[in-house]
């Protein structure tokens, strides 16, 4: 064998060993602590996916009470309740607002006083409020009951002789 054939011999045989010796570390990761992770020491488990969309709340129940032309600027009146909240009870709260103001989640955005409507802005909805479908309920108008009269009594009349 001479010089130039074991030349040759010797670097199939390091391409040989190269190819085997990484073929073995192919599965070995970068990571030290893959082991522990494969093994589940601790029993941990996946995350469960987070809810992308939280439930959402009823809207809150609006009464329009009332339009008032009486100062200067419109003003519509409305009772709000708010459905309740996680650890709170239901609120309910009144309002006095002009066209364009804002208190907290309600803005009133328009008031036609001669239809009777007021469009608002309540917890990011638009409403259009009227007094038939959104106006305080009338109570019904009960007469009160007479007691039923006594029938009507023969009249007595006398004779009265002059003397």
């Amino acid at each position: 064998m001479n010089g130039r054939e074991k030349f040759v011999v010797w670097l199939l045989g390091s391409l040989l060993l190269c190819a085997a010796a990484r073929a073995t570390g192919a599965h070995v990761s970068r990571n030290p602590y893959q082991g522990i992770v494969r093994h589940n020491v601790f029993a941990l488990r996946m995350p469960s996916p987070a809810i992308k969309d939280p439930p959402k709340s009823p809207p809150p129940q609006v009464t329009l009470t009332g339009i008032s032309t009486l100062l200067p600027r419109k003003c519509a009146m409305l009772r709000v309740r708010f459905p309740p909240q996680p650890g709170k009870s239901a609120e309910e709260r009144s309002y006095l607002l002009a066209e364009g103001e804002q208190s907290g989640q309600v803005k009133v955005l328009a008031i036609d006083e001669k239809s009777g409507t007021v469009k608002a802005n309540i917890c990011g909805t638009i409403m259009t409020l009227t007094f038939e479908q959104n106006g305080t309920p009338l109570p019904l108008a009960s007469v009160p009951q007479l007691p039923a009269a006594p029938p009507p009594q023969p009249l007595l009349h006398f004779a009265y002789r002059r003397p």
